[in-house]
């Protein structure tokens, strides 16, 4: 009697092929639960840079659905540190563009009370970050309701 016909080697095959399947889908749910723990999307964002660019497409649909639950303290934080992980990659820079525009579109919708609560709790970590963060604010002043921004800073 042979074992190893065809069919055999057609569904052992498959069974490899759908093992190394469920356990890249583990390890991407349980990566995705821990990037939405407690904010900590930056340090994902930072994981994922040696990934293709199709992956971080399916990851910006993610991140566009969390930022909506961010504060405005959180959204200001993480713009400030995908300007620093942009510095060093590549893949971050992809990243950035999509980042920032869902990003201030959020913030737009704050009122000027959480913007200025933000910068003034950010204040002392944007000391290194001036001159990127200088360019945020002139984004976001562009909008009408955040005139008042530049008159706090």
């Amino acid at each position: 009697m042979v074992f190893w016909t065809s069919e055999n080697l057609l569904s052992i095959n498959f069974a490899k092929g759908l093992i190394l399947f469920l356990i890249f889908a583990l390890i991407l749910f349980l990566f995705l639960l821990l990037a939405f723990r407690n904010g900590s999307i930056i340090w994902a964002v930072a994981q994922f840079k040696h990934y293709n660019k199709k992956f971080i497409e399916i990851w910006l649909v993610a991140v566009r659905r969390k930022l909506k639950e961010f504060t405005a303290q959180e959204l200001v934080r993480s713009i400030c540190a995908i300007h620093k992980l942009a510095v060093n990659s590549q893949d971050a820079r992809i990243f950035l563009s999509e980042w920032e525009e869902c990003a201030l579109e959020i913030l737009c919708t704050f009122n000027q009370v959480d913007l200025h609560m933000a910068i003034d709790a950010l204040s002392k970590s944007i000391l290194l970050l001036v001159a990127k963060i200088n360019v945020l604010l002139i984004k976001l002043l562009k909008g009408a309701r955040l005139s008042l921004l530049m008159v706090k800073i």
